[in-house]
């Protein structure tokens, strides 16, 4: 039975249904590169599986869930669960993009830390402030924020293309909480653009053979080659 633990207030007429805001391929490359992950990981907002299908292809295992279904997954996804709500999963920890209204954030990370080692989110710059999550954020420091040099952009339209995945307008911030580690707080910065040639030569192809959903694909895409997804 679905609850309504995400359930997103629609008072912005620009918010996405369900703030769905897919995380960019090049993000989650760069993030394996610059940080040691578990290999058995969850993504309990798995959207459509950018997120899951990238560590996938970086040789991680990965169980994804969402509580909605999404047109076109890339990955199995099993849908219609809560993350607040659901048991304890087979995994070393949770790595996902959840969606930011109605405190999801803080109630991801308080049911994560209560069941697995390690949690990471992907959240905007914003979730740092605010006198409301102050007492969150004294009880449940990071171990680790790493912070995007380059704003990503989460949007369906613009993940197909490196440029425009690296040409957003909100700033992003990884938020770990780590139990292998023994400090909390430390902030580290990522550049993207440092792996674009790599990403490019790696997955390239990959990405070219995915299914767009209907929703985003546009007439001039029909005769598109690699360097056009990828410039």
């Amino acid at each position: 039975m679905l609850t309504d633990a995400y359930s997103i207030s629609t008072n912005s007429e620009s918010r996405v249904d369900n703030d769905y805001y897919p995380t960019p391929p090049i993000a989650i490359y760069t993030l394996v590169k610059e940080y040691d992950l578990p290999k058995n990981l969850l993504e309990p907002a798995a959207g459509r599986g950018w997120i899951s299908y990238e560590l996938m292809q970086n040789g991680f295992n990965v169980t994804s869930q969402d509580l909605y279904e999404y047109e076109d997954p890339l990955v199995d996804i099993e849908t219609g669960l809560d993350f607040t709500t659901s048991p304890r999963v087979d995994v070393d920890g949770i790595i996902t993009n959840p969606p930011f209204k109605n405190s999801l954030p803080e109630k991801f990370v308080r049911r994560s830390y209560e069941l697995y080692d390690f949690t990471a989110l992907l959240c905007r710059n914003t979730f740092t402030e605010s006198v409301g999550r102050y007492p969150f954020f004294k009880e449940f420091p990071p171990t680790d924020i790493l912070i995007y040099a380059n704003r990503i952009n989460c949007s369906e339209k613009s993940i197909y293309n490196v440029k425009e995945s690296l040409s957003g307008l909100t700033s992003y911030y990884w938020y770990i909480w780590d139990k292998r580690k023994d400090y909390t707080n430390r902030v580290d910065w990522i550049n993207c653009k440092e792996y674009v040639d790599e990403f490019i030569a790696m997955r390239g192809n990959n990405y070219m053979d995915l299914q767009k959903p209907k929703n985003v694909i546009k007439e001039t895409d029909k005769n598109n080659t690699l360097e056009d997804f990828f410039k």
